[in-house]
């Protein structure tokens, strides 16, 4: 797989080692702060702690639009800031780790430690998303990316390492990520920029409808989940035990299905995945079947996982707003996960997963509906084929003939709008002299006279 990237490019390889780099490093935060919740916190504020800890990571992703935004308007902020937030997150995570706080001081560095991580995890899924838009190995190269980072983790937590060569393994993976982290944002302020806003016909809605999608099957994970951290914290089970591996499992299988026919059998394998998902709650009743329920929820987590990462990845180039929508996934699994926590301890807590598994069965019929109703259980093809060849199409030949960025944005305007000089400057946010200044430029550079001329070149192109 690798082999392939590197002789398809550096940029790619480069990427995937970066992701792979970043989910070992946050699952492995993720796991230590709840483990250091488990012990630090009283039994009664886990779940709320926990909640804590999912909301802030999806509260960082969230963030990073912003902070990518001051980025581009100023250098400083560009080589600053995201290495100031891969510092916050180390900093935090050693006093949660070291440092004696109480239960208000420990929620606080969770916010600080998982936020930071989550701002960065937004900058390496748009580095992703780019790097591999329209490229039909993104499947496969998440499904391996995080696998290595689960294969990491696990002989990192279970090969008997002494504590000072564990500091120093973790130091070093959060020293390779500032450096990713300073280089990341120097291409996103360079290479990133050069794309255009290429927004695919009725982008929002289809954006939401994967948002629904990846919150229902969160939430099937939710109570599997909470279940598994409330047997960890007991001493019951080990989370970070061999089961975890079929994790990896289901992340390499979901990755290679993710790859085939345009995306087209990936909705239709995590139908099944959850199906298996629901079925794994009953195996939580007796101690000689947790590993059983344990290998099932993490296989379905690794179908999950792909498919909430790829879907996101393979839209965002072709939104507005790509920085947001990369890692909107994650945001997807954090607000999912965040508001479920409690209520979810609180019914596991119960100990009747008879009810568990009928509230998992409702979401697995709710995830069912909401994948027909994208299209036949075939998300991609409702858009892929189409859409983004015209959005590809177009933006080869805004690169052809040199059109900046913003001119892109008018040129879009007069192409899949009827709006005038006023409209397209309201639609722009941007004054109508600038407008015209633009659109004069464009006519400039593809030799036409006026807007009909200008659609008639631009069909004639898209067309040859």
């Amino acid at each position: 797989m690798f082999e392939n990237l590197s002789r398809g490019g550096e940029k790619e390889l480069r990427s995937a080692a970066v992701f792979s780099l970043y989910m070992f490093i946050f699952l492995l935060t993720e796991l230590l702060v709840n483990a250091r919740a488990a012990a630090a916190l009283p039994r009664d504020l886990l779940a709320f702690a926990y909640a804590v800890s999912i909301s802030s990571t999806g509260v960082g992703y969230l963030l990073y639009p912003l902070v990518r935004r001051a980025g581009v308007k100023s250098a400083f902020c560009r080589r600053t800031l995201m290495p100031l937030f891969v510092a916050a997150a180390f900093v935090s995570l050693s006093a949660i780790s070291f440092a004696r706080a109480s239960a208000l001081g420990y929620l606080f560095l969770t916010v600080v430690c998982m936020a930071s991580l989550g701002c960065v995890g937004g900058l390496v899924h748009l580095d992703m998303s780019v790097s591999f838009a329209n490229d039909r190995r993104l499947g496969k190269t998440i499904g391996c990316a995080v696998c290595v980072s689960i294969v990491a983790q696990y002989l990192f937590q279970n090969t008997g390492l002494a504590f000072a060569p564990r500091v120093v393994l973790l130091s070093a993976a959060f020293g390779l990520l500032l450096a990713a982290a300073v280089r990341g944002s120097r291409r996103a302020s360079v290479e990133i920029e050069r794309r255009y806003s290429l927004e695919i016909p009725n982008v929002g809605n289809k954006c939401l409808l994967l948002f629904l999608i990846a919150a229902a099957m969160t939430l099937i994970f939710s109570a599997m989940d909470i279940s598994m951290t409330k047997l960890h914290a007991q001493g019951a089970a080990d989370v970070a035990s061999w089961p975890r591996l079929f994790y990896a499992v289901g992340l390499i299988a979901a990755g290679a299905i993710a790859d085939c026919k345009d995306r087209a059998y990936l909705p239709l394998a995590i139908v099944c995945a959850m199906t298996l998902s629901v079925a794994a709650v009953s195996f939580f009743n007796t101690p000689e079947t947790y590993a059983v329920s344990f290998s099932m929820a993490y296989f379905y987590g690794g179908f999950y996982v792909v498919f909430f990462t790829v879907s996101f990845m393979d839209i965002a180039p072709y939104t507005r707003n790509p920085a947001l929508w990369a890692g909107m996934g994650r945001v997807a699994r954090s607000a999912a996960l965040g508001l479920s926590a409690v209520p979810t301890a609180a019914l596991v807590q119960w100990g009747d997963y008879r009810v568990v598994m009928m509230v998992n069965f409702g979401l697995f019929v709710l995830s069912f509906l909401l994948f027909y109703l994208s299209g036949s259980l075939s998300y991609k093809n409702d858009y892929a084929a189409a859409d983004i060849d015209d959005a590809l199409k177009l933006q080869k030949f805004f690169d052809t003939y040199g059109l900046t960025s913003r001119e892109a944005d008018v040129a879009l305007r007069l192409i899949r709008s009827d709006n005038d000089l006023k409209g397209i400057a309201d639609d722009l946010n941007i004054g109508m002299r600038t407008v015209q200044h633009h659109i004069t430029s464009i006519y400039e550079k593809t030799d036409t006279k006026n807007r009909v001329g200008f659609l008639h070149l631009v069909n004639k192109e898209k067309n040859s």
